[in-house]
């Protein structure tokens, strides 16, 4: 057993567009984006953030997954509102923090959303550390 405690010291950060097309599974997705990968000994996230980049005419849910390799684990949701976005006003990115988000090397966190066709396209960043 280890006398010294570990930390996650490799700063890991990643992006994803989540695809357009919808996917309202929350037990076999299949329109998914990756949008982190554990490193070799693991990684822990504290924060992901969203920030639509097309306009939308319907409520949409980000839909956040664990993934083994096989399996997806629905992990969080975000719900996001009816908006238009303009040249004139800025789009707004919506930060989630995790306090224990931690995954094992080979696992990943996958993205999803619910609104159909091109209008509901979200820009995603997970910032985290690998151990």
């Amino acid at each position: 057993m280890a006398t010294d405690p570990v930390f996650a010291s490799t700063p890991n950060t990643s992006a994803c567009i989540i695809p357009g097309t919808a996917d309202a599974s929350l037990t076999a997705p299949t329109n998914v984006a990756t949008l982190f990968t554990a490193g070799a000994n693991g990684s822990k996230v504290e924060e992901i953030r969203s920030m639509q980049i097309a306009s939308t005419s319907a409520i949409a849910v980000v839909n956040v997954f664990l993934y083994d390799g096989s399996t997806y684990y629905l992990y969080d949701q975000f719900t996001t509102p009816i908006t238009t976005l303009s040249a004139t006003s800025e789009a707004t990115p919506v930060p989630h923090y995790f306090d224990n988000l931690v995954l094992k090397s080979g696992w990943s966190i996958r993205v999803t959303v619910t609104a159909t066709a091109s209008v509901s396209k979200f820009a995603m960043t997970a910032h985290g550390a690998d151990f």
